[in-house]
């Protein structure tokens, strides 16, 4: 979106540009030279420079067509711009477009080395000679069908045409096709990063190793990818079909590694996913359609990642117990190491919920089942079993007991050091477990109860005869419980509740009650929160966010083990290790995104410009330099004249700034059953325009002078559709009545109609100049015109 300010010349009916801005670049490609971002923005091509956070913009620079490419080589830039190549130099702040090419066809992707330029249309490859950069030479055209992506390894050229098979071809000494190679389903982009071959169909992207034409598919992910950029070895940043930036560690093509997943905020655009990454120094930039450059620190990121995930299905349930976690499952259970290697599995004819654990040992509960199992043979053995009278809901272990609350609310215990443990219930007068967490040898029951609050009982050793120590709080837990030494942890409607059992004192975590947590744990002076899509890591001494980590798919459950900086997690895809000594060296992105503004009016005074985008208003001096913004409640329409801004919200408030857009005053229009309609501003007053009345049926508008300070002093009937001004006279559009009117504002606070006239079909803008009103209707036939009128509103012509 560009602002242009026009200069009207009247004698000679030329409309000239004074000065524009850009205020909207939808970006779909990115390429780094030094601290030069380049950007293909659909519209063109422009350069910012990326010594500063955001990236600041230099220059941009129109290009006939939709620029959808950019590669940078030998000094100049070449651009993918619809059926053209152009050629782009940048000198100082400027860019100079030196040439553009005919490729005879829209441009899918360019491959720039040394010497050759090889440009995919869907007429082939065409392969151009820059031995003179700046004047591409055509030097043949080889593989006729049409062409949507190119890679390289080496000397060799890998091609995605849409079936399901890549091209390859040898480019030194001469092009010769090699052959083909098989993939899944029909090829749609290649990639290549550090010697391996990545291509990507509409659903997912398969790894291929080896070289040439002898490559072999060795792994996938499933989704597929628009770009990559690497990080070290083969770990790389990858954008998708959506908002979403990855980084996978594809080391083990069969096996890769989730390192990081974020989505990139969405804009009010059309164009919503990241079709690039480059990576550059410590910055990675993701080309972010309408939502612009997305820009992330990465300078601590690197090698052990702090996260670390894998594909695994069904899983539903996990323990950590030292160096491994246990995952169960509708199949058994399933062991890990905390690198992600998967170990034993057993018990596979049944659903297992893993419960908890120590060393040596595991529990896990199937139905109203519960098994004990030593993790010390080949194939964990069950130490001993017992069943219920209902289903387990969650449970504990202390020594070789169990405590078990199950589904009718009820504490149950199961001694497993005796040949056949025999449940034992237990009695807790006047509580109804719903939960059950334990630290060491205490354990904490939480009780939801009917009065809407939440019972938190807390017994500082297994002893069910001794009275607990008992807190309550508002509202129903949500989270489940957690428990270190004698602080508890849960979640209501209030947010999450940190309860000190030593002073029974409860503090609210604050801003905790944004999501619903999933599930809450304790480790060392941290709190971990579950929530939908992320790991929340809350410091308790501060009572803040020390970091949020998005997961690579919808978690179901965590675990950490005493004395553990690992964290691991089962989602809904596979199983996720968070080592979280080194939760802080995650990217991060910059807070101020280089993003876009969707504009939906602009109003302006003899100093300042205002650009309304529905909810915030930017203020611009009239050269377009940046002052400021405000933001007010629920705003729905704003006005300027010389004197200031004024706003109008939804709650009925009229707000009044000075031209920069310091708060003046504000005033409440306190008319019943009313809505807001519109403001303007006429010679230094504010009239706004309201509609009341129609709950009932009876409809009325009308508009309310304000003064500057916000004194209602009249009002008139009708809500004002559009009005221009005249000196001392206003032509205005009213609606309920539907009118055109002269007005008197000589005196703007005391408004007075001169003369009116109903209006004919729909009028929505109204103009004035030299004695003649000139009118605009929504709809027309082309052989009727909008009506104009004379000064008295006479008609003069249709």
């Amino acid at each position: 979106m560009t602002l242009a300010a026009i200069a009207v010349f009247a004698a000679t009916c030329n409309i000239a540009p004074v000065l524009s801005d850009q205020f909207r670049s939808s970006i779909v490609d990115l390429a780094v030279d030094g601290n030069d971002l380049w950007a293909a923005t659909s519209y063109g091509v422009a350069v910012y420079d990326r010594s500063v956070d955001p990236p600041r913009l230099v220059a941009s620079l129109p290009v006939p067509g939709t620029t959808r490419l950019v590669r940078l080589g030998n000094g100049v830039a070449y651009a993918g711009s619809g059926n053209t190549i152009a050629v782009i130099r940048k000198s100082g702040r400027s860019l100079q477009l030196l040439r553009t090419v005919d490729a005879g066809a829209p441009v899918n992707d360019m491959l720039l080395t040394t010497l050759s330029l090889y440009v995919a249309t869907r007429n082939g490859i065409t392969l151009y000679s820059v031995a003179d950069p700046s004047n591409p030479a055509l030097l043949t055209t080889f593989f006729s069908n049409a062409v949507t992506s190119l890679a390289t390894i080496g000397s060799t050229i890998y091609a995605a045409d849409g079936d399901t098979s890549v091209e390859v071809f040898s480019a030194s000494p001469v092009i010769q096709r090699l052959g083909g190679i098989a993939t899944p389903s029909n090829a749609v982009a290649v990639d290549a990063q550090n010697g391996k071959l990545y291509v990507s169909s509409a659903v997912d992207t398969s790894v291929f190793v080896g070289s040439g034409v002898a490559m072999s598919r060795a792994g996938s992910v499933p989704f597929s990818t628009t770009s990559m950029a690497p990080i070290a070895g083969d770990a790389l940043f990858v954008s998708s079909t959506d908002r979403t930036v990855r980084a996978i560690d594809f080391s083990t093509p069969g096996t890769p590694i989730d390192l990081f997943r974020d989505e990139v905020p969405i804009s009010n655009g059309t164009i919503n996913r990241v079709s690039a990454v480059v990576t550059a120094g410590n910055r990675m930039y993701a080309a972010a359609g309408d939502s612009g450059i997305a820009t992330y620190d990465i300078s601590n990121f690197s090698s052990p990642f702090t996260m670390r995930g894998a594909a695994f299905a069904n899983g539903s349930s996990i323990v950590s117990i030292g160096s491994n976690f246990y995952v169960g499952r509708a199949t058994g259970i399933a062991e890990f190491s905390q690198s992600l290697v998967p170990a034993r599995t057993w018990d596979g004819s049944r659903a297992d919920v893993v419960q908890d654990g120590a060393t040596g040992f595991l529990l896990s509960s199937s139905g109203a089942s519960m098994t004990l199992w030593t993790l010390t043979s080949t194939i964990p053995q069950p130490v001993g079993s017992t069943t219920f009278r209902t289903t387990v809901a969650n449970a504990v272990l202390i020594g070789t007991t169990a405590y078990a609350v199950l589904a009718d609310r009820t504490l149950w215990s199961a001694d497993f050091s005796q040949t056949a443990p025999a449940p034992q219930q237990i009695t807790t007068p006047g509580i109804n477990p719903s939960s059950i967490a334990r630290s060491g040898n205490s354990i904490a029951i939480a009780d939801i109860r009917s009065d809407a609050t939440t019972l938190v009982a807390f017994y500082a050793t297994p002893d069910f005869s001794a009275a607990p120590v008992t807190v309550s709080v508002a509202g129903l837990a949500t989270s489940g419980l957690a428990l270190a030494n004698a602080t508890a942890a849960v979640q209501t409607f209030r947010g999450i509740s940190l309860i000190d059992f030593n002073t029974q004192i409860v503090g609210v975590l604050p801003q905790s009650n944004v999501d619903i947590a999933r599930q809450l744990a304790f480790s060392g002076t941290s709190l971990l929160e579950l929530t939908d899509t992320s790991i929340r890591v809350w410091n308790v001494l501060t009572q803040k966010i020390s970091a949020e980590i998005t997961l690579p798919a919808q978690p179901i459950a965590m675990n950490v083990a005493p004395q553990s900086n690992a964290l691991d997690i089962v989602t809904s895809t596979g199983v996720v290790t968070i080592a979280l000594d080194r939760v802080l060296r995650m990217p991060v992105e910059i807070a101020a995104p280089n993003g876009n503004a969707f504009y939906k009016k602009v109003v302006a005074s003899a100093g300042h410009v205002y650009l309304f985008d529905g909810r915030t208003i930017d203020i611009y001096s009239n050269t377009l330099q940046y002052i400021g913004s405000v933001r007010p409640p629920g705003v729905i329409d704003v006005a300027a004249g010389d004197n200031g801004l004024f706003s109008l919200s939804g709650n009925m408030t009229v707000t009044a700034y000075t031209p920069d857009g310091i708060l003046r005053s504000t005033a409440t229009i306190t008319d019943s059953d009313a809505q807001a309609v519109s403001i303007n501003a006429v010679n230094g007053a504010a009239w706004a325009s309201i509609v009341r009345g129609c709950t009932s049926g009876a409809c009325e508008k009308k508009t309310i002078v304000f003064d500057r300070s916000l004194n209602q002093t009249v009002t008139m009937t009708g809500s004002l559709t559009d009005i221009a001004v005249n000196g001392n006279r206003a032509y205005a559009i009213t609606d309920l009545p539907a009118e055109i009117r002269v007005i008197d504002v000589s005196d703007p606070f005391h408004p007075a109609t001169i003369n009116s006239r109903a209006a004919e079909g729909t009028v929505i803008s109204i103009a004035y100049s030299n004695g003649t009103i000139r009118s605009r209707r929504t709809a027309r036939r082309t052989s009727r015109r909008s009506p104009t009128y004379s000064a008295h509103i006479h008609r003069t012509a249709r």
